[in-house]
């Protein structure tokens, strides 16, 4: 990069320096730069000399601050001195572009890293979009509307002596870029400039896993080995050119950029490929394997499986020069195919991550997007990684101690592509360089520079353990932290142990093994000698187990600054793991595992009997050859399956006192485990995989609180609760139907009895963070495990507000927050109970407002209950009931669907279909046709303009299961009234609460709706007016009155109504003005 003094990932230095370029195409503008470099040289040299260790923020605002704000013509206004976070710092308001910045002056070298939050609050209460924090080494910009986001714009200010690009930077930053559409799309240039980076950024990423496809199929047509093996050397390439592009290689020293650095091996623009292109990749490889001398620089060996990889040819053993020549020019950038050159400076590990959600699966384009449908996963982006895990870590790290963090143990069981864990790494390190400073060894600078380099790589090596079942997303997982891990002169970080592949769902510890047989739990008898033998096994267990973790814990703590020491940790570890101990109890447990997912009927003698033999040294000799059987299909099922004992590969975590990880998080797969996507073979063998999971879910006895169809997610939480310490934190991101779907109620039970859930944040996809449908929610919790939750605070999140840009309009408006809309919320597990029962349903709350509506609603009495007592229900079902419609059209009976309701009225089509009283009386005994009643159409969603629509539906027409319909008889004016209340404003308003994709009966039924006396006054009204709308669904007259009554009945206060009309933005002025007047 040729813009070193440029960091923080939220502008690209390539589009930095053409916006530069840019100005010498206008002399004006270009002398003006100039002359505000001068200024800001000058005050930097004053500064430079004056400033030191010793500066606190108000002498960094008075010699450098305060100057270059005023010498860049931004107009600072007068600096007032306050504590955040606990620093005393300096703040000012001051112009950027047309509007306003916030101006943070630290002390002197302060970390910038612990005030971003704070920082970004403090400027939004301003109503500022950036936030400018200055250390007097540093300067760095913080987008006010992303302060969840740790991406920021960073000027090192000491480079700023030799490249004056540093001061035209700021200047450029204050500038007002022109308008593109008009007056009111102008903007600060620091913004132009963060959106175009953001946009070169997304085509660049694009273009890599374009230009990655395309290599793939090179590979595929002229090298040796399967799909795997391409994709290793592709990983091999991408590292190198990762690496070249951030200097973590001495691509610097003549002799290697000549020979070794993989850019330098291709050709000029146009030129023809040189000879030698393949024996240059070749000793490239061979380099990062074994290390070398090169005249006076020693290379050091990286080695590391991702060095193993050889290039050969289908046929022999060269590739054409040509050949490989142009696979590299299209990762390094070049991108003739894709039309968009990849500037790999500008992108960061993370984007390996959607690389590798393109390449999860060999063959076509589909593919990929099959499995990644099939198993519900999705890469994290940065901005919510980042903050899932500084939610999660942050009460763990605190006040803690250096080594006190260095002695976490934090796991990512569905790490993917190692999204989180590289989020974890980045926050760790951050972590343990503020502990330095509340120690008293100094600030990053200050301490030495080998413990600073070798930081992040014994946080690798130590802290960091994840596990998935694709082995490809653990190369790019390990691929990941090897690039934020490498250090000058050492070679790649030894992951083997900690980073790995298998089932993290499948899999039984000792004690469960001796604990109870794979069977149902009712159908398990233990025999009488079997306690004596279980606790004797139990013991045994433990005392192997201290004696593993310990040796475990001081191969993760052995430096491993050569390859021959990383050569030596992985022939230890082999050892280790596959030790008589480990090897005995994993193939018992890998048996367990087997008979748990065998599709025939298993009982407790069988297991007894291969457990038996398995425990024996000599089982051939003693074991029947049906014993044999059993053990050799169980194992191979476990084999299959890629079962993952925690407590086997993991001891020094689950044994010696620990009990479990100190932190898990996850963004686990979400994905009803069904077995229906693909066709033919593909989807037999899907299906026979979801089978053997869902039986191991049964008899393993593990998972407790997963009823009806396996959702991934669910899994995966129980899972998190099982690896996590009593006191240790759990953080997960999860879909939205965790919130409030019926067969997630035991899973949500299960957690607030067993964790201290603190904070639910919900953040609608509105924006497509997940390539998953945008209506979707999704769930960011963080908890404690071995607590218990009797409220949580629930935050929801929106897309920020426009911020205005003059400061009259800023003082007229209340202060936004830093995420507009964001409404943090302290919801009692009483008030989840009383508004829907023991299903403990989350409701989706954005303001204060909200949460007493909602408490003031639940008074009222529900549907499902007393003394209501109503029940709704589907009558017909579209497919399963075809073949009882009447072919030729002449039924008695008209079916509709939920496409043919509208509020108080069905609509069916001439032509829609009909059925005769005679075929329907089998399943529908009822005879419901003959009587009105009350229908609500069942599929809806929370963003439409209306959610709730219901209608009473005419003697002599039936339903498919699109509607729900009353299946009490209640008399007509009583079912008008009933259906005024669903089309209520109000009752819409509850169901948003809860609503998913589906208005379902359960939720119906925790609908309250007021039930007067049969001559109340408002009561009588309803009904009227639902006759009116039944009878003319376009009067709007009435329409707004029945909304002005259901206020009257609800009893609701003129601040509830304004929160119910908020959720309504469609809403005519007249029903909302109708609506605010009839409120108490």
């Amino acid at each position: 990069m040729s813009a070193p003094w440029l960091a923080g990932g939220r502008v690209a230095a390539h589009v930095l320096e053409q916006r530069l370029a840019s100005l010498a195409l206008h002399e004006s503008r270009e002398a003006a730069a100039t002359r505000a470099m001068r200024r800001c040289e000058r005050v930097w040299r004053a500064a430079a000399d004056t400033l030191g260790p010793a500066s606190g923020a108000s002498a960094v605002w008075e010699w450098l601050l305060r100057p270059l704000a005023e010498e860049l013509g931004w107009m600072p206004e007068s600096g007032a001195a306050i504590t955040v976070s606990g620093v005393r710092v300096r703040v000012a308001q001051a112009r950027l572009g047309d509007a306003g910045q916030l101006l943070v002056a630290t002390p002197w070298g302060a970390s910038l890293d612990g005030l971003q939050r704070a920082a970004t609050r403090l400027a939004a209460r301003q109503g500022h979009a950036w936030v400018a924090v200055c250390n007097g080494v540093h300067w760095r910009w913080h987008d006010v509307a992303r302060p969840y986001a740790r991406d920021h714009v960073s000027l090192t200010l000491a480079h700023g002596a030799v490249d004056g690009r540093v001061w035209q930077t700021l200047w450029q930053c204050g500038q007002v870029a022109p308008a593109r559409q008009g007056p009111a799309s102008a903007q600060a240039w620091l913004d132009r400039l963060a959106t175009e980076s953001a946009a070169a950024n997304a085509r660049a990423a694009g273009a890599l896993r374009r230009e990655v496809s395309g290599v793939m199929d090179t590979l595929a047509l002229h090298a040796r080995g399967g799909h795997d093996a391409h994709l290793a050397q592709v990983f091999q390439w991408l590292f190198l050119l990762f690496a070249d592009a951030r200097m973590l290689v001495p691509s610097w020293h003549p002799a290697y950029a000549r020979s070794y650095s993989l850019p330098r091996l291709l050709p000029s623009s146009g030129a023809r490929a040189p000879a030698g292109i393949h024996d240059g990749v070749t000793a490239i490889t061979a380099l990062g394997s074994r290390g070398g001398r090169l005249g006076s620089l020693q290379v050091p060996a990286l080695n590391g499986a991702l060095f193993q990889q050889r290039l050969e040819a289908r046929h022999g053993r060269r590739l054409p020069d040509r050949v490989v020549g142009r696979m590299i020019a299209r990762l390094a950038g070049a991108g003739s195919h894709s039309g968009t050159p990849v500037d790999l400076s500008s992108l960061d590990v993370e984007h390996l991550g959607a690389l590798y959600e393109h390449l999860m699966a060999p063959g076509s384009d589909a593919q990929p997007a099959l499995l990644r449908k099939r198993t519900g996963a999705f890469y994290t982006p940065r901005a919510m990684a980042d903050q899932l895990v500084a939610r999660t870590l942050d009460p763990l790290v605190a006040e803690a101690s250096a080594d006190e963090i260095l002695a976490l143990r934090i796991v990512d069981p569905a790490m993917g592509s190692g999204a989180l864990l590289a989020s974890a790494l980045r926050y760790l390190v951050r972590a343990v360089e503020a502990a330095w400073v509340r120690e008293g060894r100094g600030g990053p600078l200050d301490v030495p520079r080998e413990d600073r380099e070798a930081l992040p790589r014994r946080i690798a090596e130590q802290c960091l353990y994840g596990v998935d079942v694709n082995a490809r997303a653990v190369q790019v997982a390990r691929l990941s932290l090897w690039l934020l891990s490498l250090a000058p002169d050492r070679p790649l970080t030894w992951l083997d142990a900690h980073i790995r592949a298998g089932d993290s769902l499948v899999g039984v510890s000792p004690d469960r093994l001796l604990a109870r047989p794979p069977v149902r739990a009712q159908t398990a008898r233990p025999s009488r000698d079997e306690g004596q033998l279980t606790l004797f096994d139990l013991q045994h267990w433990h005392h192997e187990a201290a004696t593993l973790g310990s040796q475990f814990r001081a191969l993760a703590a052995r430096p491993s600054l050569t390859a021959d020491d990383v050569r030596e940790k992985a022939r230890r570890f082999s050892d280790l793991r596959d030790g008589d101990a480990v090897t005995r109890w994993r193939s018992r447990a890998d048996a367990w595992c087997g008979a748990a997912m065998d599709d025939a009927q298993v009982t407790a003698a069988m297991w007894r009997a291969v457990d038996d033999a398995l425990r024996e040294s000599s089982p051939e000799c003693r074991a029947s050859a049906r014993v044999m059987d059993l053990r050799d299909r169980w194992l191979a099922a476990a084999s299959s399956g890629g079962c993952l004992h925690w407590a086997l590969e993991f001891p020094e975590v689950f044994d010696d006192g620990r009990g479990g990880f100190d932190a898990v998080v996850a963004n686990p797969p979400w994905e009803m485990l069904r077995g229906d996507l693909g066709s033919g073979d593909d989807r037999a063998a899907h299906r026979a995989d979801v089978a053997r999971l869902q039986r191991f879910v049964q008899r393993s006895g593990l998972y407790k609180e997963v009823t009806g169809h396996l959702n991934t997610y669910q899994l995966f939480v129980e899972r998190m609760l099982q690896l996590v310490r009593p006191g240790g934190r759990i953080g997960c991101l999860l879909p939205g139907s965790m919130l409030a779907d019926a067969g997630a109620a035991g899973l949500r039970r299960q957690v607030f009895d067993h964790a201290a859930i603190d904070r639910l944040a919900i953040v609608d996809n509105r924006e497509g963070l997940f390539p998953i449908h945008r209506s979707m929610r999704i769930v960011a919790m963080t908890g404690s495990a071995g607590g218990r939750t009797d409220a949580l605070l629930v935050e929801v999140d929106a897309p920020p507000r426009r911020r205005p840009d003059d400061a009259t309009a800023r003082a007229s408006q209340a202060p936004p927050d830093p995420v507009a809309g964001v409404g943090a919320h302290l919801v009692s597990r009483d008030l989840l109970r009383a508004a829907s029962g023991a299903a403990e349903a989350i409701p989706h709350l954005r303001t204060p407002a909200d949460l007493s509506v909602l408490a003031h609603l639940v008074r009222w009495p529900r549907l499902a209950d007393p003394p209501w007592g109503l029940r709704f229900g589907r009558e017909l079902n579209a497919t399963d009931d075809r073949h009882r419609l009447a072919p030729d059209g002449q039924g008695e009976l008209i079916v509709v669907d939920g496409k043919h309701l509208r509020a108080f009225g069905v609509c069916p089509p001439a032509d829609a279909p009909r059925a005769t009283a005679a075929s329907l009386a089998r399943v529908l005994p009822a005879r419901p046709w003959e009587r009105w009643r009350v229908a609500y159409r069942d599929v809806s969603s929370p963003t439409n303009t209306r959610s709730l629509i219901a209608a009473l539906l005419p003697p002599w027409h039936v339903s498919t299961h699109t509607l729900a319909c009353l299946r009490e008889p209640l008399p007509l004016a009583q079912q008008l009234y009933l259906c005024g209340m669903l089309n209520s404003l109000v009752a819409d308003w509850f169901v948003r609460r809860y609503l998913g994709a589906h208005v379902t009966s359960r939720l119906i039924g925790r609908l309250p709706v007021p039930r007067p006396p049969a001559t109340h006054p408002d009561r009588r009204m309803v009904v009227r007016l639902a006759g009116r709308l039944a009878r003319n669904p376009a009067d709007h007259v009435a329409d707004v009155e029945l909304q002005a009554v259901a206020v009257r009945l609800y009893g609701l206060s003129r601040e509830a109504v304004d929160a119910v009309i908020a959720d309504f933005p469609r809403l005519a002025p007249t029903t909302a003005s109708r609506m605010r007047d009839a409120s108490g």
